[in-house]
């Protein structure tokens, strides 16, 4: 999939330790194939905050769950995602 997107994103890794630590796979290829269509725009692949709306400067909206991605960023989002692999 690298090979076939030339992206230049790092793979993530999923949350296991020790042995099981291993390459997030599907989170990879949905970061590369989102990374491949978006045309070089921001996007926040890891963003490790609440999703927040805001109206006028003033938060309106906060999501209660942290995504896996947000385009372009976690405050006014056009798009969000989540993505759950199971081991």
């Amino acid at each position: 999939m690298r090979q076939h997107t030339k992206s230049k994103l790092s793979v993530p890794m999923n949350t296991q330790k020790g042995d099981k630590k291993k390459p997030a796979y599907l989170t990879a290829i949905v970061n590369m194939l989102i990374d491949a269509n978006i045309g070089g725009l921001e996007c926040d692949y890891d963003p490790r905050e609440l999703t927040t709306f805001t109206h006028v400067s003033a938060p309106l909206r906060t999501l209660a769950r942290r995504v896996d991605g947000a385009f372009p960023s976690a405050k006014n989002p056009i798009a969000v995602w989540e993505i759950k692999e199971y081991y």
